[in-house]
């Protein structure tokens, strides 16, 4: 089963990121989104893909990680990732415009 995880690491959404700040991923924040916040249901082995925006973009170290689950994939007790994708809100405007063109 496929299961789309979504993550908002923006200013007013994100506690730990102020106005402005540039998000960073890892393997620990990932995993504990999965293990700990009730995404993952309990029952069944699930394929997970994360697509992780934010308002000012993101690390060299976030997008090394994101190439680096794409080619080895990330998993826990009943899960696996299936990819891994992040995105600015500014990338996700100009999808969308172009998308409803």
């Amino acid at each position: 089963m496929l299961l789309a995880a979504l993550f908002a690491f923006a200013a007013g959404i994100h506690p730990a990121y102020g106005a402005g700040a540039v998000s960073s991923c890892d393997e620990a924040s990932l995993v504990a989104a999965l293990s700990g916040g009730g995404i993952v249901p309990e029952q069944g082995q699930w394929r997970v893909y994360f697509l992780g925006f934010a308002r000012s973009g993101w690390t060299s170290g976030a997008m090394a990680y994101q190439d680096q689950v794409n080619q080895q994939p990330v998993s826990g007790k009943n899960w696996v990732t299936a990819g891994l994708r992040l995105v600015t809100l500014k990338q996700v405007d100009t999808d969308l415009a172009a998308w409803s063109a």
